[in-house]
């Protein structure tokens, strides 16, 4: 443990985690290593903070990743689809934490501006209104069912992690269960050919991230595409492209 080899617990301010990894692969923590970094960081008199930038505002079918554990965080970073692709960053937390900073403090590189507040303000009321927070859940559960079914196809396809409409698909050799990168880049450029996009992560996993507001017939497009990409290599038909070192993520 870092607290009994590297720094004492008493000199260190926060423990910041993601809850559940973005570009780490789509990977949930575990809720009993969740549960004992939240205790032994209050315990100590450390703050716990989570990173929902990549993973809050809806995309894994709650609001914030972390009530999936069913903790509240001291702090929690924002960012990203906050303001619609505007320049725009938050920091949210407990009034005495933040009531206890002094103004310098609180002003970062993407702090609010008229503009991007405005953005933001229309972006909630639009997951808000239009219910985005249970779409993602709901159409999350179809890109699981969907995902599921394809693994029972394709031996290449391992494990298949969905949280909402968020998922992390791993590309594996069927022989040996290792990750399969060529496979996954001929995946992603032949998903290209046909009409969409999609990137990997860490090398084998297919990052499964549509918008939030994608339509019921977009839905199906894509999972049409996919299952042509699919049906493509396990037919031998694709091929790594020129430019492959480039591509993934």
């Amino acid at each position: 443990m870092p607290f009994e080899t590297y720094v004492p617990a008493e000199e260190v301010a926060a423990v910041l985690i993601e809850p559940i990894q973005g570009d780490g692969g789509i990977v949930k923590t575990p809720t009993k290593y969740m549960q004992k970094v939240y205790d032994y960081a209050h315990e100590h008199g450390m703050l716990f903070a989570v990173d929902e930038v990549n993973q809050g505002l809806g995309r894994t079918g709650k609001w914030w990743s972390i009530e999936h554990f069913g903790l509240e965080p001291d702090l929690m970073s924002v960012g990203k689809s906050i303001a619609s692709g505007l320049p725009l960053s938050a920091v949210i937390g407990r009034q005495d934490i933040l009531n206890s900073l002094g103004s310098p403090a609180n002003v970062f590189t993407t702090a609010g501006n008229p503009v991007t507040t405005a953005a933001a303000m229309a972006t909630l009321d639009v997951i808000e209104d239009e219910h985005l927070v249970e779409r993602s859940a709901k159409l999350g559960e179809r890109a699981k069912a969907f995902f599921e079914a394809e693994k029972q196809k394709y031996p290449f396809i391992g494990d298949v992690r969905m949280y909402g409409l968020n998922g992390g698909i791993n590309i594996v050799d069927p022989e040996t269960g290792a990750d399969d990168v060529d496979a996954t880049t001929k995946l992603i450029y032949r998903v290209f050919e046909l009409g969409a996009l999609i990137i990997s992560l860490r090398g084998n996993v297919l990052r499964f991230q549509p918008p939030l507001v994608i339509t019921d017939e977009q839905l199906d497009k894509a999972f049409e595409i996919l299952d042509q990409a699919f049906s493509d290599f396990a037919a031998g038909k694709l091929s790594l492209p020129d430019n492959a070192d480039e591509m993934g993520w």
